[in-house]
């Protein structure tokens, strides 16, 4: 009886080590996932996406935004569940995932012109739309996010952007006022 409760943890320990080993990049993913990337999306399926977002918490948008500021915020928001529901502190493949949703919305501070008080207020906003259990946890998530922007922007940064398999329009990055969007988020002190 001992000899099969062994075997059987001989044979778990080994599926277990069977999961931990060299991911090939080059696979093809599962076709049953979905794959999106952030900077891939129209604005008009990020305006669904948050329109959708807004219906099931129930959320009214403040009026006084403008509609470029209402798109920007959207864009961002569609970003920050993108670390949300892929960047998870602690787990296999957590830097790479954080460093590229990092590089995402680098682009989009460069592209878009966001100002770092719109970045902070967007971000403040999508965290009061959030549980306090997600909230804290989102908080988490953000702090892996900021941190793998500081090492994409320091001396191995274009290892790790390659790495985590973002192509940039942007990188590296250059404009000040990416650095500022980053250093206005929560959690960059």
């Amino acid at each position: 009886m001992t000899a099969i409760k062994v075997c059987i943890c001989v044979l778990f320990a080994l599926l277990l080590l069977a999961g931990c080993g060299p991911q090939n990049r080059d696979a093809a993913p599962n076709p049953t996932e979905e794959i999106i990337e952030p900077a891939s999306l129209e604005s008009e399926e990020i305006d669904e996406m948050i329109a959708e977002q807004i219906e099931e918490s129930g959320e009214v948008l403040p009026e006084e935004q403008t509609g470029g500021d209402e798109e920007k915020a959207a864009a961002l928001a569609a970003l920050l569940e993108d670390v949300r529901t892929s960047v998870f502190p602690g787990t296999a493949g957590n830097s790479l995932r954080a460093a590229g949703r990092a590089a995402a919305m680098a682009d989009f501070f460069a592209e878009g012109g966001m100002s770092p008080d719109e970045a902070d207020r967007a971000v403040q906003d999508y965290i009061a739309s959030l549980s306090a259990e997600d909230a804290e946890l989102f908080e988490m998530q953000l702090d892996a996010v900021l941190g793998a922007f500081s090492s994409l922007t320091g001396e191995n940064g274009a290892d790790l952007l390659e790495d985590c398999g973002y192509e940039s329009a942007y990188f590296p990055w250059s404009e000040e006022n990416v650095r500022n969007c980053f250093a206005a988020l929560p959690g960059s002190d």
